[in-house]
């Protein structure tokens, strides 16, 4: 796995972000480097990070190479590293999310025939937040700020799932950072659609409390609510099934 960052990038990702946050990406990435080597390796996948070559809407994407479908690619665009909305957990939900297209299974978005196999939206936040979130959130230091700051209601969720400590306020953290990622994505929705129409919706903020009721009769690969997708990502954390707002089972 490559990071490719020229010293231009890297002067304007510590200008946008500061060194110390700069560092803290750079770190994060290199964690996964290291935690999914092995895997991209059996798969027969190389995996590059290309920071900020790219003007794009989005803040990162997923990518593969025309000639050589098996060099992955998740690249960073400029958009993102001049955000200073951003933060860094947000960073982790986004780059967690664009790896899951790689590694996160199927539902695939493409036939299974093809060698760029691209996992499908929900199955990319499902897999982000089951094992991508969860493996880097635990690594960290996750003491006394969450035992006082973690909602009770979270964490009462967590208990009933996990009896490690360790995992109890992993899951708590991982938690906290969907909803903030999920509401940060709903903000910016909201921002386009004032700023091209005076009749924007005016649509509830999607949270931890609420869940999305609609369920599909086939599963969708595409983008869903953004509070269903905040359930895909709480389901994958708490080691549930994949939510029928996205996800089609004829096993209920």
């Amino acid at each position: 796995m490559k990071l490719w960052i020229t010293p231009l990038m890297l002067f304007f990702t510590s200008l946008a972000w500061g060194s110390v946050r700069s560092h803290e990406l750079n770190t994060f990435i290199q964690g996964l480097e290291k935690e999914y080597a092995g895997q991209l390796q059996s798969l027969g996948y190389t995996l590059e990070f290309q920071m900020g070559v790219k003007e794009a809407e989005a803040p990162c994407y997923a990518d593969s190479d025309f000639l050589n479908p098996s060099q992955k690619k998740i690249i960073v665009t400029r958009a993102w590293l001049k955000d200073r909305r951003l933060t860094l957990d947000h960073m982790k939900f986004f780059l967690c999310h664009e790896l899951g297209h790689h590694l996160g299974g199927t539902p695939y978005k493409n036939k299974p025939s093809r060698k760029n196999l691209v996992s499908g939206e929900g199955q990319a936040d499902y897999w982000g937040a089951q094992d991508c979130l969860l493996k880097a959130l635990k690594k960290e230091d996750l003491t006394a700020q969450y035992d006082l700051e973690t909602r009770p209601e979270i964490t009462a969720r967590c208990q009933a799932q996990f009896a490690e400590p360790l995992e109890i306020k992993a899951c708590a953290r991982a938690m906290e950072v969907s909803e903030s990622s999920i509401q940060f994505l709903f903000h910016n929705e909201q921002k386009k659609e004032q700023a091209v129409s005076m009749f924007a919706r005016n649509l509830p903020i999607p949270t931890l409390e609420q869940s999305e009721s609609g369920r599909v009769t086939e599963t969708e690969l595409l983008y869903t609510s953004l509070q269903c997708r905040l359930d895909t990502l709480v389901a994958g954390i708490l080691q549930q099934p994949r939510p029928g707002c996205w996800f089609y089972s004829i096993i209920e």
